[in-house]
């Protein structure tokens, strides 16, 4: 049984306009995002992720690194593995869907 369910507002964006002209290709950190909510999801919570759009969040490539991990290659993979997988990670919802049905 849950513990209760948290709301995650995250981004689908994937590019910035960068000062001076051009733009940088960007999305979720990835350690920033999965290790977070593998450790609500450990400690019993669910949650429901949304962004304006309710695309799922595009990572970082940069992200995708061992050194923002520890240099743990195991821990990188969970990670991974965890962000393109998981099913709350995969049922895009819009921010606005989540508002109408009601918050807690």
């Amino acid at each position: 049984m849950s513990k209760g369910t948290i709301l995650v507002i995250g981004s689908n964006g994937i590019q910035l306009e960068a000062q001076g002209g051009g733009t940088i290709t960007i999305g979720q950190f990835l350690n920033e995002t999965a290790v977070p909510l593998m450790t609500l999801v450990a400690a019993g919570y669910d949650f429901v992720l949304t962004t304006p759009t309710g695309e799922k969040p595009h990572m970082d490539q940069d992200s995708d690194a061992l050194i923002y991990f520890a240099n743990d290659d195991a821990a990188r993979t969970r990670a991974r593995n965890f962000f393109n997988n998981n099913p709350a990670m995969n049922d895009g919802r819009t921010i606005r869907s989540e508002i109408e049905v009601g918050l807690d």
